[in-house]
């Protein structure tokens, strides 16, 4: 049954600040049918493993940098090694976004 069926997939966010700086940027991201979750103080890098179960499989990061001029933040989605997804933002308080739609990717089981 389609409603069901889950896929299992990887956030991560890696970034960078100037010498001296550091960067703890606000992450949210999907964990499942119209649900988000916040880490707002995010050391990193940064992995989550995250299993979406239901008929809307859309997959979403967002990494806020940290006030840094020249903060950099990257955000990723995998499923496994697959890169569905990745995006760079740079400066100060900018925005990495990923989306994934994963309704048709291989490795959905019931």
């Amino acid at each position: 049954m389609d409603s069901e069926r889950t896929v299992t997939i990887r956030y991560e966010v890696t970034g960078s600040a100037d010498q001296g700086d550091t960067i703890k940027p606000s992450i949210t991201y999907s964990t499942g049918e119209a649900t988000t979750s916040q880490d707002t103080s995010a050391v990193l890098p940064w992995t989550k493993d995250v299993t979406l179960t239901g008929l809307l499989k859309l997959a979403s990061l967002t990494a806020q940098a940290g006030d840094s001029d020249g903060a950099t933040v990257t955000c990723r989605i995998l499923q496994g090694d697959k890169v569905l997804n990745e995006n760079t933002a740079t400066g100060g308080g900018s925005i990495a976004d990923c989306t994934a739609d994963l309704s048709n990717i291989a490795g959905l089981t019931n």
